[in-house]
This record gives structure tokens, sequence and C-alpha cells, in this order.
């Protein structure tokens, strides 16, 4: 009797494995920030090191209309300055290039959205683009090349991105965690190269270990598209959320 027993309840746990099954997902449109990254995995220390040199020194200011940011980079060279008004940034925004001149530069409104002119130059100070915004709307957009010729008009920005479906498949849902019908949801930051490659990963420490592992695992068995900026291949941050969960 006991025997048959055993063999039901064995049969069950089989027909319940089958029944639920785990749910990964990476939802479109996947960068959005969280509230902080304190754990980190550093892939390639090399280029962790090069990348590091470059933006060496944050100075931040607080007054009653909101903060002041300014980077910089390791010799001192201003980076990049902005404001913000709470969570959105307000002013102009610019970022500079290793020689001192402007890489671009654009306006948000007291409500946060892109409002104005925006431009973007070479290292020589050559014109490369000029848009105008109203509310976040683009209202005009010309691209130029290095002699000033207008060409056809391409997004001055692209984060780095990568195949969802192939990510996902290499995701495994830790056995423990499935277990206990536990649902998490992690943030990974991850700074990708002009290669492609995965330099650093940036995590919250208040995950579960199986969950930090699994996803770095996944993160690092594909390959990214490198981000772009005025067509070339730039050293990117972007964050991917990935959501563990039973159906």
């Amino acid at each position: 009797m006991m025997d048959f027993i055993k063999k039901l309840k064995y049969l069950y746990l089989i027909l319940l494995s089958i029944i639920i099954t785990s749910c990964v997902e990476v939802p479109q449109g996947y960068y959005y920030e969280t509230k902080k990254y304190d754990g980190t995995v550093i892939i390639d220390t090399l280029a962790a090191k090069n990348y590091k040199n470059i933006v060496e020194k944050t100075v931040d200011s607080t007054n009653s209309d909101g903060s002041i940011s300014h980077f910089y980079f390791e010799d001192g060279i201003l980076l990049t300055k902005y404001s913000t008004n709470g969570d959105n940034f307000v002013g102009d925004f610019i970022r500079y290039h290793k020689n001192g001149k402007i890489k671009y530069q654009e306006h948000y409104n007291d409500k946060g959205r892109l409002d104005g002119e925006v431009f973007s130059y070479d290292e020589d100070g050559k014109v490369l683009r000029k848009e105008i915004f109203k509310d976040s709307t683009r209202i005009e957009g010309k691209c130029f090349d290095s002699k000033g010729r207008e060409i056809s008009f391409f997004e001055m920005q692209q984060e780095p991105n990568v195949d969802l479906d192939d990510l996902i498949k290499n995701i495994v849902y830790p056995e423990k965690i499935r277990r206990k019908n536990g649902e998490e949801k992690i943030i990974l930051r991850c700074l990708i190269g002009a290669d492609g490659k995965v330099i650093m990963i940036k995590y919250d420490r208040g995950h579960s270990k199986e969950i930090v592992n699994n996803s770095i695992k996944s993160i690092l068995k594909v390959k990214f598209i490198p981000g772009y900026f005025e067509g070339k291949p730039e050293t990117m941050w972007v964050n991917i959320p990935i959501s563990f969960r039973l159906r």
C-alpha cells in the first residue's frame, strides 16, 4: 500500500512540473533607470579601466531650484554638465569632446521635455546636426557631413541592442526559486563596448544569488549590437530588466 501511495505522489509531481512552467520576460524598449547598483562584475579588466579613466570626477551642487551636476575627464576637462529639478532635466544639457569643445547640446523646459534646438559637433567644432523640438516632439531635423553638406537624416544616438529572443532562451529560471513559487525582477546595467562586448555589469544586491548569476550568465552568451553616436560605434551603458515569474 505504501509503495502505491509513493508512486501516486511521484506521478503527481511529474504532472505538476508539466503544468507549471516558468516565464522569463525581457520587455521591449528595455532601457530605464532604477534606484541603485551596488554590485559589480567586471568582465573586461582593461576596457573597464580605460572607461573608468574617462569619468573620474563628479561634482554635484544643490540649490532651491534643484541640482547641478558636472562630470569631468580624468585630466580635469569637463565632460558633461546638466541641471535637474527633481527627476527631470531642466535647462541646457551639454556634453564635451576630450579636447574641450562641445560634442552636443540640447535644452529641456521646466517640465523636463526636450524643447528648442539640438546641436551636435565634431571634434573640430563643425556642426553635424541641427534639430528643433517642441515639447519633446521633433519639428525639424538635419544632418551634415564634415564638409557641411546636408546628408540623409538619422538618429543622433542609438543605444546598445540585443536579440531579445536569443537572450531569453539563454536564461535559466533557477529551480530553487521556482520551487518556492518565487518571482523576481532584476535590472542589469551593462557597459557595452564599441565592439559589442560586455565590459562591466552592475546590479542591485537585494536579489537572490541564483537570479543574479543566471541573469549574468545569459547576458554573456549573447552578442550585442554596440551603441552608436553620430553613426560611429561608442561605448555605452544600457539597462536590461529581466522578470522571472510562474504562469
